[in-house]
């Protein structure tokens, strides 16, 4: 990787796509300038082209703040990029990429499945553990010294257990319940009228909606905000903890380090904005991994894109990423 030039990273999501320039300094240290989020991608249709295009996006607006008293010189040169994405495959072809944003002076490509930049972002290259990434979808991935293991991340209809979606489809599901009479009653059920509207016309709602994953996460917050009164709330925080939890705990397994005395766990993204969820998360890890030490994250997801061109290839993580050079 050119240390001399400034690297985009970009972190795309299904419910937005973050973006950073990382601009060297003389003394060797890197300046970041945050741009601003761009609607997130779709894994129904092919990834490349839709980060080609945020690719873009993203050169456009640093034109602009290089036009704007920003101190950013007019001969910064962006060279390399590094993506964390939503959806990509283990077949993806970083030349493909490359081929698509050439035209902006790109020279080298890193990529790779959003579970590695998260676990980058959590607890770096040098540790190993789990890292649990629950925001509208979760994705987990556990790190050895010789195995790495992805756990969940399926989707809505599949998986993303514990996620904010998966939440806010147990919260409908419960007000529907109570609605019918198959239920308990909840205070979800007017959280749900007030988002969506008439009970008996929400199913109409979501299923002719290509964002209802991100409509369902949305309900997420006021799920954790009534736990601490109402039943249907408390179960269902409780459940996604525990899922949570499993999924950390399946990733360290499968990696090969659920005993290793000297492991880490951290869950990141914005279930855990959640005090109920983040110390039930904690008490569930204790229960299954007592000596796991649970940290907070040292960075956030365009903190671990930076990372990947940094990766040893003695690191399991480095044959998860796709890297391409002209």
């Amino acid at each position: 990787m050119n240390k001399k030039a400034a690297v985009l990273c970009l972190d795309a999501g299904q419910t937005g796509v973050r973006a950073c320039i990382d601009i060297p300094k003389p003394d060797g240290s890197e300046e970041r300038i945050d741009l601003p989020e761009k609607p997130g991608v779709k894994n129904s249709h092919p990834l490349i082209p839709q980060l080609i295009e945020r690719t873009h996006d993203a050169f456009r607006m640093f034109s602009r703040y290089q036009n704007e008293p920003m101190n950013i010189g007019k001969d910064t040169k962006i060279r390399s990029i590094c993506v964390g994405s939503s959806g990509l495959p283990k077949d993806c072809r970083a030349e493909d990429f490359l081929d698509g944003v050439s035209d902006l002076g790109i020279s080298e490509v890193f990529m790779a499945h959003d579970s590695v930049t998260g676990y980058l972002a959590a607890l770096g290259h040098e540790r190993y553990g789990a890292v649990v990434s629950a925001g509208t979808g979760v994705v987990t991935r556990g790190v050895g010294p010789h195995l790495t293991k992805r756990v969940d991340g399926w989707g809505w209809m599949i998986g993303n257990a514990g996620a904010a979606s998966w939440m806010g489809k147990l919260a409908l599901e419960a007000a529907m319940r109570a609605y019918d009479g198959r239920g308990p009653q909840t205070g979800l059920t007017k959280v749900a009228e007030e988002r969506f509207g008439r009970l008996d016309k929400i199913y109409l709602k979501l299923y002719s909606d290509d964002q209802s994953t991100k409509h369902l996460g949305s309900m997420a917050e006021d799920v954790t905000r009534l736990a601490g009164e109402d039943a249907v709330a408390f179960e269902i925080c409780s459940k996604a903890s525990k899922e949570l939890a499993i999924s950390a705990y399946t990733a360290l397994r499968e990696a090969g380090v659920d005993k290793y005395p000297d492991i880490a766990v951290s869950g990141r993204g914005s279930v855990f904005n959640s005090r109920f969820i983040s110390n039930h998360f904690t008490m569930y890890i204790r229960s299954m991994v007592p000596d796991a030490t649970i940290i907070d994250p040292i960075g956030d997801p365009l903190s671990g894109a930076r990372q990947l061109g940094y990766i040893e290839p003695d690191n399991p993580l480095h044959s998860l990423i796709a890297h391409a050079t002209k």
